[in-house]
């Protein structure tokens, strides 16, 4: 269905086409806008970093990696690789390229909601996502999740497509669609299976049955070698708690509204109520509609997307291994966005409809402003400490990472991490402890030698730059080793996680 011409068109066929597109432009326009501004501030971490190092590699040093570990997002790392040879490589490129998705994944909604319930749900879902938490996150994350969720959304318009359409040529596009988005990010395979579950309760037909089934067997092939090189490198998540009730509020609140649940909790309550209202509303009308999809037609494709993937996710995590992260489940914020819209796009008149809309933006302002903070991301402050660097440093310089520590003390990442993150500071300065390359080994970060080993090249340093975890920066083993070597500090610098100190031969 298209939105209706407001005035006679000249060309019939182009107007009512050009009607039909504004509304999808134009909120994709602003989605892709709301997510972009401010996407600079907050300080790279650790899963961006890892995005950065793999990213700015030559094609084979990034196939030497993706063998290794890292190929569930092999294909996102081959698309941000294309993107920064066409717009350069910085932390807001790599974002902007998130926002964009962003920007598609919303437009798409609206085509989405429109198709299956008209041209005020199509526009409600499509500024309901816009706004959602999760979705502004998402336009700030230099990962895989906002073009998993445009994937998402478009893999579900070319299946009511299909549905709808029927044809062979629709069921190939959709077999070819759905196996490149799996291979794009794994976890769309439960996307595959909610679509299933759709096809099921629309009772479209046991032909329609049948070119789904064969359409998912053809994806599932065209997907197998990048999951099953991926199933092999499964230690790389054993960070992933059991399912516990942590989960719990997860699954309620941070995998659709962000991970501060006392910011974000008065939006779920609203979202999570207008839901309620769409599906009951949903389930009581009738079959009223001919041909598959009937009037139900919103329900039966939203409902599973919504359900299905985070239950499946859970299940595994519960009887196999743990497996389950709210943000690896943000495709389908999608789902949620088109069940609140038809809620709100039932409320009469338009003035009403336009002010409960107002609403579920202002309940997202305070959650939008924490993500656009230094710290937003895991209160990780590298870009100050790239800043401070980047200030204080001279020619001559050495710098000395230790690692990244959690709160009980042990190492969770290398120290190195940070000048993968922010390349370009650290790259004038010497680093007499980097042995080995990331590039050649297959690996996402340097190999580091004991300071010991690189004591002959910090003594021949003008200064060192000790970049240390804040937790260990007063009396840890770096800093011991490097005043053993005649080297004292004469000035600290402290973020909120990290320290740098800078230290000279021969000074009290």
């Amino acid at each position: 269905m298209t939105a209706p011409v407001v005035a006679p068109p000249v060309d019939g066929r182009t107007s009512a086409a050009s009607a039909g597109a504004a509304a999808p432009l134009a909120v994709g326009a602003g989605a892709a806008l709301l997510g972009a501004l401010g996407s600079w501030v907050p300080s790279v971490w650790a899963d961006e970093a890892a995005t950065i190092s793999a990213t700015t590699r030559p094609w084979g040093a990034l196939g030497r990696l993706v063998e290794n570990i890292d190929a569930v997002h092999a294909v996102y790392y081959a698309v941000v690789h294309v993107w920064f040879g066409v717009v350069g490589t910085s932390v807001l490129t790599l974002r902007l390229l998130s926002a964009i998705a962003v920007g598609v994944a919303a437009a798409g909604v609206v085509v989405l909601g429109r198709t299956l319930a008209g041209p005020a749900v199509g526009m409600a879902a499509g500024v309901v996502f816009a706004v959602l938490p999760r979705v502004t996150w998402m336009a700030t994350e230099g990962r895989s999740s906002a073009l998993a969720a445009a994937a998402a959304v478009w893999l579900t318009v070319l299946l009511v497509a299909a549905v709808r359409r029927g044809g062979a040529g629709w069921w190939v596009a959709y077999a070819v669609a759905a196996g490149l988005a799996v291979d794009l990010w794994m976890f769309l395979g439960f996307l595959v299976a909610a679509h299933g579950a759709a096809v099921l309760w629309a009772r479209v037909g046991a032909r329609r049955v049948l070119a789904f089934a064969a359409a998912a067997a053809v994806a599932v092939g065209l997907a197998a070698p990048v999951v099953l090189r991926a199933a092999g490198q499964a230690g790389q998540v054993s960070w992933i708690p059991p399912v516990g009730l942590r989960t719990l509020r997860s699954v309620a609140v941070d995998q659709w509204f962000g991970t501060d649940g006392v910011l974000s909790l008065p939006l779920a309550l609203v979202c999570w109520a207008a839901v309620l209202v769409a599906v009951v509303r949903g389930a009581r009308r009738p079959q009223e509609r001919p041909g598959p999809l009937g009037q139900r037609s919103l329900l039966v494709v939203a409902l599973p997307w919504l359900v299905l993937p985070t239950a499946g996710v859970v299940a595994y995590s519960l009887v196999a291994a743990p497996m389950y992260a709210g943000k690896y489940l943000a495709f389908s914020v999608p789902a949620l966005a088109l069940l609140v819209g038809a809620a709100v796009a039932a409320v009469r008149p338009v003035s009403r409809r336009v002010l409960v809309l107002a609403v579920v933006a202002l309940l997202a302002v305070p959650s939008y402003l924490s993500e656009r903070v230094v710290t937003a991301k895991d209160a990780s402050d590298w870009r100050l400490v790239a800043e401070h660097v980047d200030r204080v440093s001279r020619p001559g310089d050495a710098v000395v990472f230790t690692d990244v520590l959690d709160a009980e003390g042990a190492s969770r990442f290398p120290g190195r991490i940070v000048a993968a993150a922010y390349p370009d500071v650290f790259a004038p300065l010497d680093d007499p402890t980097r042995a080995g390359s990331a590039w050649r080994d297959g690996t996402l970060w340097d190999r580091t030698v004991p300071l010991d080993a690189a004591a002959d090249g910090l003594r021949a340093a003008d200064r060192v730059l000790l970049v240390a975890d804040l937790a260990r920066s007063g009396d840890g083993p770096e800093l011991r080793t490097l005043q053993g070597l005649g080297l004292r500090v004469v000035d600290v610098w402290e973020g909120t996680q990290t320290a740098v100190l800078v230290l000279e031969p021969g000074r009290a």
